[in-house]
Parts: C-alpha cells; sequence; structure tokens
C-alpha cells in the first residue's frame, strides 16, 4: 500500500493505491476515522490513474470540496 497526497490545513486529499483486495478501502476508511483530528472521509470508487479519466474524478473533489465548505 503506498499514499499520495496533498492540501492545506483545512483539508487534505489523498490516494492510497497498491491495495490487494476491494475491500481494503472500507479497512482503511475505518481507521482514518477513529483518528481524532479527522472531521470527513470521503471514499471514492476505484480509479486507473493511468486509464481512466481522472480530471473527472478532480472535478467531484472540487465538488464536494465546495459542498463541505457551505456546510461549515
Amino acid at each position: 500500500m503506498y499514499l499520495t497526497g496533498g492540501g492545506d490545513h483545512d483539508k487534505y486529499s489523498f490516494f492510497i493505491g497498491g491495495l490487494k483486495e476491494e475491500s481494503d478501502k472500507e479497512w482503511i476508511f475505518n481507521e482514518i476515522k477513529k483518528i481524532q483530528e479527522v472531521e470527513d472521509v470521503a471514499v471514492y470508487k476505484t480509479v486507473d490513474m493511468w486509464h481512466d479519466n481522472v480530471d473527472i474524478y478532480f472535478e467531484e473533489i472540487d465538488n464536494l470540496r465546495k459542498e463541505y465548505v457551505k456546510k461549515r
């Protein structure tokens, strides 16, 4: 498993890659939710960074980020 990402003091986005099973995403989600400083976690469908249209993925993330800011 590997992790890459970035963000600022308000929001951090990252990719987790190298998972052996799709069900590993649920385990990671539950572990991240246990971290006290984490306010919210969103899990997205699996993305093939080499073949899928990842621009659509980033647009979805930006839209979710905007909705999150409106809720605050």
